[in-house]
């Protein structure tokens, strides 16, 4: 089986639908793969496979579509199914992940020649089929591998691994509940224009982008600065993305500057991020849970 890693949108999320930049990783810990099978989890999934070759037929231009929908239905009939180990609605890019197979499966010999960001396009004409509408950032850095650092105008590739020692420090925080992209994508641009909501935006904005380039040039006390800005301006003006509960642990991560807490892709649930300001056995007995390095998981161990 073709493995197909999971991702993390690691600065970006939200403020990338207005100007802000957007860094992607790819996170190996979670994978998934298309295969032939019998089992619970292959009927589930392959009516899902059903359902994206119905969409893709009856909502997508078949000129515009680089993916043979022939082949891919006599796979589903013989009951092909996307085997995966990424969390659902986690914000890891599960869905991002089956179109990426997809793609490379059923892919005409045409994709080979589009440039990065006509891929994407096709990818984002997929993918929304789950979301209602996709940037086509998830499924791209699956497919391609790769980190990406997102432009206005552009995407760049970035080897994930020249990061891996600013992002020690870095860690995924179980919330134990499942996330919703689309509906907090309304709730963002419902709000954007209210004056509440703006208060320091461009300034947020900036911080978003100051963290990436710590990220890329190894400048772990600057990135800590942003974070720390970024995570303050999320829990006043991003608060109904966050869990209730955790508002209270996430203001006293604030108060005492021994861990800063931001959203993870969509946010509502799923994976947090949280960057610690002390040894990570320290930050577990306070928080009382399992953190997950996201170091740990950025080079391929056995791809």
């Amino acid at each position: 089986m073709r493995k197909f890693y999971s991702k993390i949108l690691l600065f970006g999320e939200y403020s990338v639908l207005t100007s802000s930049d957007a860094l992607i990783l790819p996170f190996r810990k979670f994978y998934g793969g298309l295969i032939f099978g019998s089992r619970e989890e292959a009927w589930t999934s392959n009516k899902e496979l059903r359902g994206l070759h119905e969409y893709l037929t009856g909502n997508v231009d078949p000129g515009k579509l680089l993916i043979d929908l022939d082949k891919l239905s006599e796979d589903i009939e013989k009951g092909i199914y996307f085997s995966s180990t990424i969390p659902e609605k986690y914000g890891l890019g599960s869905s991002g992940a089956l179109i990426a197979a997809v793609f490379h499966r059923y892919g005409k010999a045409e994709i080979k020649a589009l440039d990065i960001m006509k891929l994407k396009e096709h990818l984002a004409m997929a993918e929304s089929f789950f979301h209602g509408t996709s940037s086509g950032t998830d499924p791209l850095s699956i497919f391609l591998g790769s980190g990406l650092i997102i432009k206005p105008d552009r995407v760049d590739l970035l080897s994930s691994e020249t990061m891996e020692e600013t992002l020690q420090d870095v860690y995924l925080f179980d919330t134990g509940t499942a996330s919703g992209t689309g509906e907090f994508i309304s709730y963002f641009l419902s709000d954007l224009d209210s004056a509440y909501f703006r208060h320091d935006y461009k300034k947020y904005e900036s911080e978003v982008n100051n963290a990436i380039e710590s990220v890329l040039a190894n400048e772990n006390v600057s990135l800590k600065q942003s974070m720390k800005i970024i995570s303050g301006y999320q829990l006043q003006h991003f608060k109904a993305l966050i869990p209730s509960w955790l508002t209270s642990i996430w203001a006293r991560g604030l108060d005492t500057s021994e861990y800063y807490f931001k959203l993870c892709g969509s946010g509502g649930g799923g994976f947090m991020l949280l960057l610690g300001n002390k040894p990570r056995k320290e930050l577990e007995r306070d928080l009382r849970t399992s953190l997950i390095p996201v170091a740990n998981y950025m080079r391929i161990i056995n791809g």
